[in-house]
């Protein structure tokens, strides 16, 4: 009678469970059975107990095939960029994760279940310590599947060999026990996150598989639904995975808040404005689409208001003038200032090569302004308290193009810059520290070649002159920016121009550049 590959590892490991010396004969049975030259044997080889044994060009896609009596290789190949990519997104992160693989403790394999019977082809397999457990399935063969994963093959101990014990059903093995919660969240590998009831596993967790198609499920948790709020979300995702399941139930509670701030913040709305305030006389839309942008500021204030319980801060004494209302003047007043000045008003515009900052500064200001009326200390805690309604998403979401991602990112950079005592517009120090921040990364474009690391020329506008606008304009948002009382606009607009300058002069070069800081 004939064995599949599936009962094949299976005996395997009934004898590597025993005695752990015989793990590495399954490494050995993936690479002599047709899993060999399948890109998924890198993934069995990570997530299956032992250590792991990758061959010479395995990750690089080599076909020379030779063992450690070569002294050399013989053939001249070059690695395929796109099978190392495969590693990098499907197999190192498992590596990463060996300590909850290398076991055989935790480790049960599993019947994969369909209308036919068992599906010998589907090799499934969990293991990982309590609150570590992972969940690897595959399915060897061309045909697409669809079955369930349910009772754990039966395994010897180390403490009584010979003897197959019968182990829990797949739910208690993965720590999903029905008494502390009503559902359960797990991710894929490629970080798309399920949410299910827990009853629903009550008869093993359904799958449908493609052709030659693995998963490995990884972070099963329980969630106690006390207000209703997953059972809600999990009717409307309709048993489709998200990317982010924390930014859904945020985004199914703050729905109005999601929609009033998207509605404030929207790009295309701004980036026509920040184009128009410089005009002089202000014609009346513009003064209009600036009457309803403050009007709706207004609302989304109250709405906060409410929805985090703050207090209403103490009336101003008079009239109080947005910082918003203030900028057509001081457009208009840079314009006709002399040359260093000039270059703040050419980064707000932007050039035919250079997107302008107008968009991100005028983001900031609102958003300033939001703060200042929820009576909140700073900018940071105006982004703090966004972010606890899940905002930051809405306002990300808002983009839809990489002009405007990068408004965005900028705009969220700069509440998060200090006011006070220094500025990073005017500090080197702390304008290196930006550049330097890995979250800045990729908006200067930083690129690594030959071991020096480089940065673009627009990525250093966008940062440069974010921060010195943000400078330039705190006096009209009521905030003092730096501890020298007479830095001015032509100053920070210098310090801006010497900036870009030194990039050019050392070509972009990231250590000479902050070396010459």
């Amino acid at each position: 009678m004939t064995t599949s590959p599936r009962d094949n590892l299976l005996t395997l490991y009934a004898a590597a469970l025993a005695a752990v010396e015989g793990r590495n004969c399954v490494r050995k049975y993936l690479q002599n059975n047709d899993l060999e030259d399948k890109p998924v044997v890198a993934v069995m080889m990570a997530t299956l107990p032992g250590l792991p044994m990758f061959g010479h060009g395995q990750i690089e896609g080599f076909t020379e095939k030779y063992g450690m009596e070569y002294r050399r290789a013989y053939w001249s190949e070059t690695p395929d960029s796109g099978f190392v990519a495969h590693h990098e997104r499907q197999v190192f992160p498992l590596l990463r994760l060996r300590p909850s693989f290398s076991g055989v403790e935790h480790f049960s394999m599993y019947d994969f279940t369909s209308g036919h019977g068992v599906d010998e082809n589907v090799f499934a397999f969990s293991n990982g310590p309590p609150g570590q457990k992972a969940l690897v399935v595959y399915n060897n063969s061309l045909n697409a599947t669809r079955g369930r994963l349910h009772h754990a093959a039966p395994k010897a101990s180390a403490e009584d060999e010979g003897t197959a014990h019968a182990m829990p059903a797949l739910r208690q093995e993965l720590g999903l026990e029905a008494g502390l919660g009503q559902f359960c969240r797990f991710r894929t590998l490629q970080g798309n996150e399920h949410l299910l009831p827990i009853d629903q596993l009550a008869d093993g967790l359904e799958l449908h598989l493609n052709g030659y198609e693995h998963q490995v499920y990884l972070d099963f948790r329980m969630l106690d639904d006390r207000d209703g709020a997953w059972l809600e979300l999990h009717e409307k995702l309709q048993g489709q995975p998200v990317d982010n399941l924390d930014r859904e139930l945020l985004r199914l509670r703050h729905q109005s808040l999601w929609q009033a701030l998207s509605q404030l913040l929207d790009p295309e709305r701004l980036h026509v404005l920040a184009g128009r305030l410089g005009a002089v006389p202000l014609p009346q839309p513009t003064k209009t689409t600036i009457k309803r942008l403050l009007d709706e500021l207004d609302a989304l204030a109250f709405e906060l208001r409410l929805a985090a319980n703050l207090p209403s801060p103490e009336p101003p004494s008079g009239e109080p003038e947005s910082s918003v209302t203030k900028l057509p003047g001081w457009l208009a007043g840079i314009a006709k200032a002399a040359v260093p000045e000039q270059l703040l008003c050419e980064m707000w515009q932007g050039k035919r090569d250079r997107h302008g900052l107008g968009p991100a500064l005028l983001s900031w200001l609102l958003l300033h302004d939001l703060g200042q009326q929820l009576g909140l200390e700073n900018d940071r805690q105006c982004l703090e308290l966004l972010t606890s309604f899940g905002l930051d998403f809405a306002w990300r979401e808002s983009a839809s193009s990489p002009a405007q991602t990068t408004d965005v990112f900028l705009a969220m950079l700069l509440l998060q810059t200090p006011a006070s005592p220094l500025h990073p517009a005017i500090s080197d120090q702390l304008f290196a520290e930006l550049f330097t921040d890995p979250q800045n990364s990729r908006l200067l474009g930083i690129n690594h070649h030959a071991g020096q690391s480089w940065f673009s020329r627009e990525g250093l506008a966008s940062l440069a002159g974010a921060v010195a606008l943000q400078a330039a304009l705190m006096p009209l948002a009521s905030l003092s920016a730096i501890e020298e009382p007479d830095i001015t606009a032509a100053l920070i607009s210098e310090r801006l121009r010497e900036r870009l300058a030194r990039a050019a002069a050392v070509g972009y070069r990231l250590d000479k550049f902050l070396h010459l800081g």
